[in-house]
């Protein structure tokens, strides 16, 4: 039996009595059954139950590993990669780190900063060396970390609510694709406004499982990644969240050059055989770079950004 079978069937799986982000009691709805499944490669073969809250309308892995077993999921490499499609991701997101600097800038234009779920340090770089701000960052993996404290990040591998940082001690807060791994995504928000300053912004990133990826990938959306990803958000479920955390939201965007060719993966792995794949490698990375300017104008795109201040009516 494969290991991740195993401990499946040790109870160390939890499953929600009640919703996990609006708290709503009633039995959730069947959403999707997706194979454990990182961007483009199938990790396992273990398949995992995605539901839809009747309430909010909040997707999440349920039942989910608990805390202990939920690190078997990060496997080395997971911020690896190699080739061209790679190459050319990376040259992207470089551009994209640029221009999440200059929105971070269009409200505070210097200051202390912490990136929440820092990752490879890729997006801190963008304002290492610069004099006007003092860089830090959260990585509980270790590989991420590792590669963090490589370029110079003052980071930590902990939970930020284990930092234990003082109240409004920083003046931006980013969250770069980090509230879908948590387990309780209104927990993070509330501690993450307890440390921004009252002035401060906090800006996070998010997949949009309305988007045009998961209509056409369905179980096999790039971003789909369970049990990694344990919950799925779109507009409407990011602002209710938001809400609830004394957060208002000052700026809403679809950005496409970040994950360039998420469009494309999602199509490709919802094809199986291996020649139909190659003859649609082309027209599909053409789709997935022309259509993803398109589908941010129309805010229908694969991730949104929200840029956010403290509710005043909320103020702490």
């Amino acid at each position: 039996m494969h290991q991740n079978s195993l401990r499946r069937e040790s109870a160390l799986f939890e499953s929600a009595d009640k919703c996990r982000l609006c708290g709503a009691r009633e039995h959730p709805r069947p959403f999707i059954e997706a194979p454990d499944a990182h961007g483009a490669s199938l990790v396992s073969d273990e398949t995992f139950t995605l539901v839809r809250c009747v309430e909010c309308g909040i997707v999440y892995v349920d039942p989910r590993p608990g805390p202990n077993e939920l690190k078997f999921y990060y496997k080395k490499g997971y911020y690896g990669g190699s080739g061209v499609k790679k190459a050319l991701e990376n040259a992207l997101s470089r551009l994209s780190a640029a221009g999440k600097r200059r929105l971070v800038e269009r409200y505070k234009k210097g200051g202390k900063i912490l990136d929440i779920g820092c990752g490879d340090g890729g997006f801190l770089s963008a304002f290492m060396g610069k004099k006007a701000w003092k860089v830090y960052g959260i990585e509980p993996n270790i590989e991420g970390y590792r590669l963090s404290k490589e370029k110079e990040v003052n980071v930590f591998r902990n939970e930020l609510s284990k930092c234990r940082f003082p109240e409004r001690h920083f003046d931006a807060v980013t969250l770069w694709h980090v509230l879908e791994h948590t387990p309780d995504p209104l927990k993070l928000l509330k501690e993450a406004r307890r440390v921004l300053d009252t002035k401060g912004i906090l800006v996070l990133g998010i997949p949009n499982i309305k988007g045009l990826g998961f209509r056409l990938g369905k179980e096999r959306w790039f971003h789909l990644d369970p049990p990694r990803h344990l919950f799925h958000f779109d507009r409407k479920t990011i602002r209710a969240a938001l809400k609830a955390a004394g957060l208002k939201p000052v700026h809403e965007s679809y950005p496409f050059l970040e994950y360039p060719l998420d469009i494309y993966h999602s199509v490709m792995n919802s094809f199986a055989n291996r020649y139909l794949r190659m003859g649609l490698a082309v027209p599909a990375l053409a789709l997935s770079l022309g259509a993803k300017p398109l589908l941010s104008l129309l805010r229908s795109g694969e991730t949104i950004v929200i840029a956010c201040r403290k509710d005043k009516k909320d103020a702490g």
